[in-house]
This record gives structure tokens, C-alpha cells and sequence, in this order.
């Protein structure tokens, strides 16, 4: 009897008019749920392009402070650059991209690549390494047989990071109290040629 009685309030409680009312009461939350789901798209949009332009500057701060005067700094290692290009991008006859280099210094001897990281990173050391080849490549198909050197600039680079970049024949920029040096600091060190 609890059987049928149960039926029957199911069937009374499930009429067209109570199915429309939970189809409708469906429909709005799902309607809500979407417009949550696009503003929180919208509030991620929002974010990544605030964190874009916030690495994006912090870039252009440590590129700006690192390369100024930055040829200065090699004078005592014999180099006299008498140009200063930033974000200098090499192409091909066909205009693909080959490479770019932050601070490219140079005169009528000799070109030095340097490349600003903000935080660096063992690999930075590796792809400096390949953008170097990238680029004396470049210049042996130019007919320029002027010699090429690298170096590695970044606000904090420690020890074991300098030893890396010495044994690789480079040099290595960073912030010293409150001027730029470069290290090594010996003027008899021998960059690798390139």
C-alpha cells in the first residue's frame, strides 16, 4: 500500500507544468554557470597579460641597465667597440628568423654578442654557445671576417654559473655594488674566438 501511495504522489508531483519548472530552474543555472565560467576567462586574460607586461618590463630594465654603457666595460680587455646595436635579428635571404642578440658591439676587428638574462638559467650558456655559431656562420656566408666573442650578463650569476662561463671562453656582466663588471677579471683572460 506505501508502494502505491508513493506512485502515486510521483506521478501527481512529476506533471508537464513541474517538468517545465525543473527544466527551466536547469537551463538558469546552466546559464550561470556560463557567465562564471567567462568571467573567470576573462579575469585569466586579464591576469596573463598583466604578468606579460610585468616580465616584459622587468626584461627591459635588466636589457637596459646591463647594456647603457656596456661597451665601456671591455676597454680593459682591448676592445674598442665603436657600435652599439640592441635586439639585433639576424634573417635569412628568405626572411626567416636565425637569431637575435640584446647587445650586439662592434667595430672593424672584432663583433661581441652579449645576451642579458634575468634570471640565468644553465641552458642560457648553451644556446649563447649555439647563437654564437649561429651567427659566425652568418658572417662566413657574408664574406665578414671579423672575430667574434660572447658574453653572458644578468643580475645575479654565482659561482658555480661563472666557472661555466669562463670554461666556455665567455665573459660574464653583472652588478657589483653600484657600478657593471666583467668577469673574469684578469685582463689576460682569453675569450674564446668565434
Amino acid at each position: 500500500m506505501k508502494r502505491l501511495n508513493s506512485l502515486q504522489n510521483s506521478e501527481q508531483s512529476l506533471n508537464f507544468e513541474t517538468v517545465w519548472r525543473m527544466f527551466q530552474e536547469t537551463r538558469e543555472q546552466m546559464q550561470e554557470t556560463d557567465r562564471r565560467m567567462q568571467e573567470t576567462d576573462r579575469r585569466m586574460k586579464d591576469l596573463q597579460k598583466t604578468v606579460g607586461k610585468v616580465t616584459n618590463t622587468l626584461g627591459d630594465v635588466v636589457e637596459g641597465f646591463m647594456s647603457s654603457d656596456i661597451h665601456l666595460l671591455f676597454r680593459k680587455y682591448g676592445y674598442n667597440f665603436n657600435i652599439t646595436s640592441q635586439n639585433k635579428v639576424f634573417r635569412d635571404k628568405n626572411n626567416r628568423f636565425l637569431a637575435e642578440v640584446d647587445a650586439f658591439l662592434e667595430n672593424g676587428d672584432c663583433v661581441m654578442l652579449v645576451e642579458v638574462k634575468s634570471k640565468l638559467r644553465p641552458e642560457d650558456i648553451t644556446e649563447q654557445i649555439e647563437r654564437l655559431q649561429t651567427v659566425r656562420d652568418i658572417f662566413d656566408k657574408r664574406g665578414d671576417k671579423r672575430k667574434l666573442f660572447g658574453s653572458i650578463a644578468s643580475p645575479k650569476i654565482s659561482e658555480s654559473q661563472l666557472a661555466a662561463i669562463r670554461k666556455r671562453g665567455l665573459y660574464a656582466i653583472i652588478p657589483s655594488e653600484e657600478d657593471v663588471k666583467v668577469y673574469p677579471e684578469e685582463a689576460d683572460f682569453k675569450a674564446k674566438e668565434w
